[in-house]
């Protein structure tokens, strides 16, 4: 059951509360309709200012889910209400009385039962607590106690009629409540519970998981087997068909047979419910497998289709007279080249979707190094700052940044230094060559690549580091900050 549900549901306990209410008053008291008004002849009734307390407290609930103007009258109400109840309550401690009632009888010859009994006085302070509690929008566990307490009080009533209203009257507590108002307490408090569904224990017997899916099929159990076989054994009892031990123990037999078979019963859907969530998650392992089979078949292929372009773009180089157009060409070649030693990088990675921070800066600088004249040794990276999860599109855009802040291998290069700081949200690359005669600045070509990059990486290039020996580069916003590994 939905949030939506929920409220049609409870607005249309509520209406039914005003409308009961409204007939007993009307009906019952205004045109003497005893049964209206008791239930059934002899019973305690339902007194006219317990049917006005009713509509008073059902008619603010209705108007609070009309939106925030209901708050107001429902405050008032909830006073006027607990007012009422304190009143009732101390009448008949102190003085005696059974209820406002008493003062000015109506209606049908008053029974020696009838009067406001101290259990629905109690059931109206509890329902005007209710009213503040949503009125308000505060105290959610408040109100869950109040209402739960509420329907106990209620259907402990409606019991003790089912299975004898003379034990009911025989507690004090409960002498003169009627039928109808037990009834009306149990609709009442189950509308309010069901005003906040998704709280307390009513969420959870009507929420979508598979627990309370569970507890909804054990609850017709627990319910109904304790009342069914209360039932059997009183008349059992009223009938002198068995003695009183054996019916105690007939009870007990039975009572754990039916609720054992719906322990087990539950037991089995549960023990279904994970054979079955078991087989899908190895389905969706095998499928995962053979995706990330099918991702590194095709960082392979990329790779290899790289080095063959690069071998063209070699091939066609060779035999140029002019040396600029051969730089050019080597220059396009060592892109291609470090493009396909990230792809490898990716290959090479537990996870190919996405790789960390400081492994990938790592794996990079190393692959970098084994190129160049120096050696593995000659390229090094060092991260300051917590590390991320780079996915593969920014992998592959700062892999070709660094290489192409690095520059051309040459004889004198000497060793170079890749820091990468990252403080919040900002990144700083930062390129150290050990001879600063081995760091000339980019090309025009290179720069137009640099600025493309980092616009790619969300960042705003600075001329002056870039063109600087010592080129920097800082980028506005975090690099992939939503796809950390928390």
């Amino acid at each position: 059951m939905g949030e939506g549900a929920a409220a049609r549901t409870a607005s249309s306990l509520l209406v039914f509360v005003v409308a009961a209410a409204l007939v007993v008053l009307v009906a019952g008291w205004g045109f003497g309709v005893d049964a209206l008004v008791r239930g059934r002849a002899g019973l305690a009734a339902t007194m006219p200012s317990t049917a006005l307390a009713f509509v008073l407290v059902a008619a603010s609930l209705l108007w609070i889910q009309l939106g925030p103007g209901g708050a107001a009258p429902a405050l008032t109400a909830a006073a006027v209400i607990a007012i009422y109840a304190l009143a009732s309550l101390g009448g008949r401690v102190f003085l005696s009385l059974k209820g406002f009632d008493a003062l000015a009888p109506l209606g049908p010859p008053a029974l020696p039962s009838d009067g406001t009994s101290p259990a629905t006085s109690m059931c109206f302070l509890l329902a005007s607590a209710c009213l503040v509690a949503l009125a308000t929008g505060t105290g959610v566990r408040f109100l869950t106690v109040c209402a739960t307490l509420g329907l106990t009080a209620g259907l402990i009533a409606v019991t003790g009629y089912a299975f004898g209203a003379q034990a009911l009257y025989r507690s004090q507590f409960f002498t003169a409540m009627g039928l109808p108002t037990a009834i009306g307490f149990v609709a009442l408090f189950i509308a309010v519970m069901l005003l906040r569904p998704t709280r307390g224990w009513i969420g959870v017997l009507i929420g979508p998981g598979p627990g309370s899916a569970g507890a909804r099929r054990m609850a017709p159990v627990v319910v109904l087997t304790p009342v069914v076989l209360s039932a059997a054994v009183l008349f059992l009892r009223r009938n002198g068909l068995a003695d009183p031990d054996f019916r105690l123990s007939l009870y007990m037999v039975i009572l754990i047979t039916i609720l054992a078979a719906a322990v087990l019963r539950n037991a089995d859907l549960e023990n279904r419910t994970a054979a079955l969530l078991a087989e899908r998650a190895e389905e969706l392992t095998r499928a995962l497998q053979r995706n990330q089979l099918l991702l590194r078949e095709v960082y392979h292929r990329v790779r290899n289709n790289l080095q063959q372009v690069n071998a063209l773009l070699l091939i066609e180089a060779g035999p140029a007279p002019d040396p600029q157009v051969r730089a050019g060409f080597d220059a396009t070649a060592n892109r291609i080249v470090a493009l396909s030693r990230v792809h490898s990088i990716m290959v090479s990675s537990t996870d190919e979707a996405r790789l960390g921070l400081g492994v990938f800066l790592n794996d990079l600088c190393g692959v970098l190094g084994r190129s160049r004249v120096g050696g593995p040794a000659s390229v090094r990276a060092v991260v300051d700052g917590d590390d991320l999860m780079l996915d593969v599109d920014t992998a592959v855009s700062l892999g070709l940044l660094i290489n192409e802040l690095i520059g051309p291998d040459r004889p004198d290069s000497g060793d170079v230094e890749v820091r990468l700081t990252r403080r919040e949200a900002r990144c700083k690359v930062r390129i150290v060559h050990a001879s600063e005669a081995a760091a000339p600045p980019p090309t025009e070509a290179s720069r137009r690549i640099i600025r493309a990059l980092v616009a790619q990486l969300g960042g705003e290039p600075n001329e002056a580091d870039v063109d600087a020996r010592t080129v920097s580069l800082r980028m506005a916003r975090r690099l992939p900050e939503e796809q950390r590994d928390v």
